[in-house]
């Protein structure tokens, strides 16, 4: 997953570039005047935190090449427990969604140290398939039983006799 910042301003990049979704901080986001924001991306959320007060012009985000349900054919459609302590000027309308990005305008919202912008991604993803061989292991499992039965019911009748 990488990190851009298109319309700079305030923010100086993302530092990584790229990173592997996991536990903790994945990007930290520093301005002109130190640190900004940090951008934590799990599973299926996005938390954005200000680590100092900032506002007016700020900057955007965009993370790019969210693949991280592993798979190919699914995609982000929208978002949604939208979520925000910071005080004004951002909505859930200043979040836009690409089939596997997100971009995030925060250029006319207000910031306090520890203020975070929280939402869940909404995808789709594709039926997984059945295996081509799961019906020939299943087949091959009933023809072994059969033999299996066939043998033990053979020996048990000329053991009889």
């Amino acid at each position: 997953m990488g990190c851009t910042i298109p319309n700079a301003g305030f923010l100086l990049g993302c530092s990584p570039a790229f990173a592997t979704v996991g536990a903790g901080v994945e990007f930290v986001v520093p301005s002109v005047s130190g640190n900004a924001f940090t951008l934590d991306v799990d599973a299926s959320s996005v938390t954005l935190t200000s680590l100092i007060g900032v506002s007016g012009f700020i900057g955007t985000f965009e993370l790019i090449d969210l693949n991280w349900v592993d798979d190919p054919a699914g995609f982000i459609t929208g978002v949604t427990n939208f979520s925000t302590t910071a005080n004004s000027g951002i909505d859930v309308g200043d979040i836009l969604t690409g089939p596997n990005s997100v971009f995030i305008d925060i250029r006319s919202s207000n910031w306090s140290p520890g203020d975070n912008l929280q939402f869940d991604l909404v995808a789709t993803h594709s039926v997984v398939p059945l295996p081509a061989a799961l019906p020939l292991f299943g087949t091959g499992l009933a023809v072994m039983g059969f033999i299996g039965w066939r043998r033990k019911r053979r020996m048990a009748a000329e053991a009889a006799a």
